[in-house]
């Protein structure tokens, strides 16, 4: 089955100039598909070269687990910390997206589902305040801190952000 298009909607002219449009379209993919090809074979083994030990050998792995772990890292609360924070930002960043983008009423119901979302990305920074060794308002004592010295003027200034000093992470 084909689309059939109104009567009137294009002239002519006007399907003359989309057709010409896409044929150029073409054309520049094509010219550029020249001007940059991606050798995938390559990229490949540029990214083995380009990967850790650890990241690509169990054993490697285990070593540094076990060199973090006598260390004294809390290697198991921190890891469950990172990726725990990670999965649960993405799930409020999930919400965020379909209300900003795709139409999701901002409604109560919504706006509690976020608001359990950053429970549990609470939940999952305790975790991490804990491996490190720290209390969770030295975490809020120490970003005050860290934004009044980016800042100091007290408000919020887009250079300062953009353009930060040596050493402000």
């Amino acid at each position: 089955m084909t689309k059939k298009e109104p009567e009137g909607f294009m002239t002519d002219d006007q399907k003359k100039e989309v057709a010409e449009t896409a044929e150029r379209i073409a054309q520049n993919r094509a010219d550029q598909a020249e001007l940059v090809s991606v050798d995938l074979d390559k990229y490949s083994k540029f990214v083995q070269v380009m990967t850790s030990k650890p990241s690509k050998n169990f054993d490697t792995y285990v070593e540094r687990i076990n060199e973090l772990n006598e260390a004294g890292c809390d290697v198991s609360r921190l890891n469950t910390a990172a990726i725990g924070i990670v999965a649960e930002a993405g799930e409020f960043a999930e919400i965020v997206k379909k209300i900003l983008f795709q139409g999701k009423e901002y409604n109560q119901g919504n706006i509690d589902h976020m608001i359990i979302e950053l429970g549990d990305i609470l939940w999952y920074i305790s975790q991490a305040a804990t491996a490190l060794g720290v209390r969770m308002d030295d975490l809020l004592l120490g970003n005050t801190m860290k934004l009044l010295k980016r800042y100091p003027d007290g408000e919020f200034d887009v250079l300062k952000s953009e353009y930060r000093a040596p050493n402000d992470l």
